[in-house]
């Protein structure tokens, strides 16, 4: 039986020092890195786009082009809010929900944060046995424990939100 090719984090002595709380235990990658998609596109299923309320720069591409659920307003620190979050959250079926545990009928969803100000979404796989997915930037998926994401670049976990299965 052939294994498969093992999965590399980009300039991971950045990656860990970044992320202080993964360890061996509580993480593992899952794809490979790309700049395809971000962790909304993964959490929305839209794994063609990046998905952020803004444009931001990116040292590779320049401004990189993203997509959005709602129409833009002049406040970019509004639109990266977490009352913005989710009314575009809310666009595709989701809203706050009671705790992060699997229910068959149910996606759900946990959202990161510095103050009122999202910087992350995990997911939450049915077939992961509790473990949540994240699309880490540019870089690689990971499985992982909720909070081993916690830390400068994505906050803290800020709360749950759900919708039907799709």
């Amino acid at each position: 039986m052939a294994r498969s090719p093992k999965i590399v984090i980009d300039d991971p002595e950045q990656f860990y020092k970044d992320f202080p709380q993964l360890t061996t235990a509580n993480h593992r990658p899952t794809s490979p890195a790309t700049d395809e998609y971000n962790c909304v596109g993964l959490a929305i299923k839209d794994v063609d786009n990046w998905w952020w309320p803004k444009s931001y720069p990116d040292a590779r591409m320049g401004a990189r082009p993203v997509q959005w659920m709602l129409p833009y307003d002049a406040d970019e620190t509004r639109r990266e809010s977490i009352v913005e979050m989710l009314k575009a959250l809310a666009t595709r079926g989701f809203s706050p929900c009671e705790n992060g545990e699997i229910e068959a009928h149910l996606e759900k969803i946990a959202i990161f944060g510095v103050g009122e100000r999202v910087t992350h979404i995990a997911t939450l796989p049915r077939n992961r046995h509790g473990r949540w997915k994240s699309k880490m930037g540019d870089n690689v998926d990971i499985e992982h424990e909720l909070r081993a994401v916690e830390g400068p670049p994505y906050g803290i976990f800020l709360m749950f939100l759900s919708r039907s299965a799709q």
